[in-house]
């Protein structure tokens, strides 16, 4: 009973915590902005942050959690992402889940909060939603799902309208002046599974799709367009009780685009964001060690046409080996190496491409399958040599 009410306080704070924070997946930015990474080796600190595979199998089956990793990309920017996950079942056909997400690697990014509340047993109706302090910011939508969402056996399909009330709460104030109108909602279609087949290979699918949201604005005189997508996902097969073999793949993508609405004109193409990643993986336990090697295809581009041309793209591959080495019952060495390379290109700067390398060093504290804590140091060859380290890093993954 008190661990019920313990939650219950937790989703309440949620809660009012979101109030603040959230405007869905979408942020409601309609402009047009050079987005870049600031380093040729990003996707090497990107890779040496990832929460290590064993924790990311433990998260598919925790009820409720937080998991976290923040690392510098460079001396002004940090690449960080966290998921925390809440669950309070107050009978058995009704229950409260919360959820928040953020990943902030090429921009800032909003927390991503999702307050849900589910009714019926093993199939699931939802209504769910994100509060936001201006209302016309918020967002309303319904999901139907099949089995909990911490068993490999789950599925669920979601639908948000983003910013369902803007017209309606868009008004004039001493804050801003009603000059816009959204024409048409980016409406969100999201689709989730996590499934195990014959006790042996997991497949996790994490699909988005953004329809096109549209935005008359009155200053500009022009329709501002936007859409997107990101789909996300793994493969991974346990050979036997030491090997273990998978893949997994990120796609994303923003358009973003404008026509005069008076006069009426064409559609132009203003912005092009696109971002890919395959990693190919095995990973093998002996004793009290844990070993994956692996191969990383990844990319970025920001492509602006118009006056306001420009090209930013970031292409990568490496080859990586990660290895826990136990210490005692609740220590670990936590070794990397990667070497791989890069194709850079920026306007203003001049094109470059070549060859990385990075290592890591850290300890990683932990307490059985409840808390996992990763303290990292990394460091590029050159940097050994001169005694200067390449970045921090800190995981961690808390079940409870």
């Amino acid at each position: 009973m008190k661990r019920r009410i313990k939650l219950i306080g937790l989703l309440v704070l949620a809660c009012l915590a979101a109030a603040s924070e959230s405007l869905g997946y979408f942020d409601g930015d309609f402009e047009i902005q050079r987005h870049f990474l600031p380093k040729e080796e990003n996707f090497f600190d990107w890779k040496a942050y990832q929460l290590p595979l064993a924790w990311q199998r433990e998260w598919y089956t925790v009820k409720n959690g937080i998991q976290a990793t923040a690392g510098s990309l460079s001396q002004e920017l940090f690449y960080q992402k966290h998921n925390i996950k809440l669950q309070a079942d107050l009978h058995q056909d009704f229950s409260l889940l919360y959820s928040q997400e953020r990943e902030e690697f090429y921009k800032s990014q909003p927390i991503h909060q999702q307050i849900e509340a589910r009714f019926g047993h093993k199939y699931y109706v939802s209504i769910l939603g994100f509060p936001k302090y201006e209302k016309k910011g918020e967002n309303l939508g319904l999901a139907i799902s099949l089995n909990e969402p911490y068993t490999m056996k789950h599925a669920k399909l979601t639908y948000l309208n983003q910013l369902a009330t803007y017209n309606a709460k868009n008004v004039d104030d001493d804050r801003s002046e009603d000059t816009d109108d959204l024409v048409s909602t980016p409406q969100l279609f999201r689709f989730e599974t996590r499934y195990r087949l014959l006790n042996q290979l997991d497949v996790i699918l994490d699909l988005t799709q953004e329809l096109e949201g549209v935005l008359q604005d009155g200053a500009d005189g022009l329709e501002k367009s936007y859409s997107g997508y990101d789909y996300r996902g793994k493969l991974i097969w346990d050979v036997n009780d030491r090997w273990v073999g998978g893949l997994s793949f990120q796609r994303l993508s923003q358009e973003r685009s404008h026509r005069p609405f008076n006069p009426p004109g064409a559609v132009i193409r203003d912005q092009q964001i696109d971002q890919y990643v395959l990693d190919l993986f095995v990973n093998v336990r002996f004793q009290e060690n844990e070993l994956t090697l692996g191969y990383l295809d990844s990319g970025f581009k920001n492509s602006i046409q118009g006056t306001q041309a420009y090209l930013m793209r970031l292409d990568g591959k490496q080859l990586y080996a990660k290895w826990h080495r136990g210490i005692n019952h609740w220590m670990k060495w936590f070794y990397s190496l990667q070497i791989g390379t890069y194709d850079y290109i920026k306007t203003g700067e001049e094109s470059d491409s070549g060859i990385n390398s990075k290592a890591g060093l850290g300890l990683i504290f932990f307490k059985t399958d409840m808390v996992d804590f990763l303290v990292l140091t990394t460091w590029t060859a050159d940097s050994v040599s001169s005694g200067q380290w390449d970045g921090g890093n800190m995981q961690l993954q808390i079940a409870f």
